[in-house]
């Protein structure tokens, strides 16, 4: 029941803000493929990262800190929150929360550095290649897919990828480093085959 999407204005596309040449195409796969490689991920807890009261307290591998107040004033609320160890104990994943959005961040505990993500991280199984994407709050933003890999300790977007015209992603399993199975807002299962150069 495979059925081959053939999108001639998203298979190539040049995602602007990475300046890459990136080629997709959508591939139709069942329920029953995107199940098979879906697994629950868990991301190992850091005793050194605690919240405290209204601050998140990030400590470095260097013995310094980095921390996160939170703030509520009427309308105007950040929250900061902990979502756990990657790449074993090299980067942690935090998020700040407001009313209308969730920003998600990787912080490299050795060095501070700090990137910004389009959303929790989903990962293969080699803990090396992920997926991030946006979940949008309206109709009129588009959702943001970002392929990611760490590669000594730093993060590196790869490439962004564009949905199927008029729908949302949902969920993503069997990430490899070129591809990726997903479930749409429409309950159809895809297979995305993409390339960057």
């Amino acid at each position: 029941m495979k059925t081959l999407l053939t999108l001639t204005a998203v298979i190539a596309f040049t995602a602007q803000a990475f300046c890459q040449q990136v080629s997709q195409e959508y591939t139709e796969v069942t329920k029953k493929e995107f199940t098979a490689c879906a697994k629950p991920q868990f991301f190992p807890v850091n005793q050194k990262i605690k919240k405290q009261g209204d601050k998140l307290v990030i400590n470095l591998n260097n013995g310094t800190q980095k921390v996160y107040n939170d703030k509520k004033q009427g309308d105007d609320v950040e929250e900061y929150y902990y979502s756990g160890d990657i790449s074993f104990g090299k980067i942690a994943i935090f998020k700040k929360s407001t009313y209308h959005s969730d920003e998600f961040y990787l912080i490299n505990l050795a060095t501070g550095h700090i990137d910004t993500v389009a959303g929790l991280p989903v990962f293969s199984g080699s803990k090396t290649d992920f997926i991030c994407m946006s979940h949008p709050e309206s109709d009129n933003e588009e959702q943001l897919i970002q392929v990611c890999e760490i590669k000594n300790g730093e993060v590196k977007i790869r490439a962004t990828l564009k949905n199927r015209p008029g729908t949302n992603i949902e969920a993503v399993a069997c990430i490899k480093k070129n591809s990726v199975v997903v479930k749409d807002n429409e309950e159809r299962y895809w297979k995305i085959t993409f390339s960057a150069e």
